[in-house]
């Protein structure tokens, strides 16, 4: 790899009336003016060396719209590499750069929640148009609204194997600051379609359809048979539950748990159900 002088690469940024940095404060706030920025824009903030060597190592350098660090930052040994390599992928592939700032040290504290760390932010570009596969391996998420919750589903489901994500809607934004920091770079490696509803799904589905729910429904160790062919797993919203659409067309599992304690979190079910059809398969394999 090429030693490159970074700073060469760099435009600097002192303002914080400018454009950009608006705009970093915006997806920082969150709510409905980060979704609307997202939809207008096409693109969603990572913040943090692990998210970015994520996407290096997912070989999805080509999402990579725009790059904000520090001097400090561009002295981070981490950063530094990170940065090499990202540069090299450009260079070598003679695709358009993307935008790489560098912000005066005193924007720091507007644009970022950890104001004490080496500053590095990239802007990705949302996958626009992505295809569902109905017989392949799936996880509904329905309208799971905690954001927390959600990246944390879609971590598990990354590590379990699992990587076709359907957010229906009322699910928290996939592609939100607080999914992208819960998902710990997850998303690099999933295919996520957002605003599906049960019927749109139901009505192409070509796989079982398994709910997590606490009642009508078989000890999930007990359905091995069904765990080692494609399936869609749903978990649902952590008040509600599944909703009724999904109920009546899925077939009904259960975590046995000890009776003084009334649920699991939505993403400690899902960690269970997806890791126990992992190891069902990987003893069947």
């Amino acid at each position: 790899m090429m030693n490159y002088d970074l700073h060469s690469f760099f435009k600097v940024i002192q303002s914080k009336s400018n454009d950009s940095i608006k705009e970093l404060i915006i997806h920082q706030e969150g709510g409905s003016k980060a979704n609307k920025l997202r939809k207008e824009t096409g693109l969603a903030l990572i913040e943090g060396i692990h998210l970015l060597d994520s996407w290096v190592k997912s070989q999805h350098l080509n999402q990579i719209q725009a790059i904000y660090t520090t001097a400090t930052g561009l002295e981070h040994p981490e950063i530094k590499n990170l940065l090499q390599v990202v540069i090299e992928y450009f260079q070598d592939t003679g695709t358009k750069f993307p935008e790489l700032v560098m912000l005066d040290e005193g924007l720091q504290k507007f644009v970022t929640l950890m104001p004490e760390a080496p500053l590095l932010q990239c802007l990705l570009k949302i996958p626009s148009v992505v295809e569902i596969n109905y017989a392949e391996d799936m996880v509904v998420l329905d309208s799971i609204q905690d954001a927390g919750n959600v990246g944390t589903i879609l971590r598990t489901c990354a590590a379990a194997g699992f990587k076709q994500i359907i957010c229906s809607k009322g699910t928290a934004a996939a592609w939100s600051n607080k999914v992208l920091r819960a998902g710990m770079g997850a998303h690099a490696n999933l295919k996520i379609i957002e605003g599906i509803t049960p019927y749109q799904l139901l009505a192409e589905l070509e796989i079982p359809l398994l709910c997590s729910q606490l009642e009508n429904a078989s000890s999930l160790y007990e359905i091995s048979e069904k765990l080692k062919t494609p399936l869609a797993w749903v978990f649902g919203n952590e008040g509600q539950g599944v909703s009724r659409e999904f109920q009546q067309d899925g077939f009904g599992v259960k975590i046995p748990q000890v009776e003084s304690v009334e649920s699991l979190n939505v993403s400690a079910a899902a960690a269970v159900a997806l890791f126990e059809t992992r190891r069902v398969r990987l003893m069947h394999n």
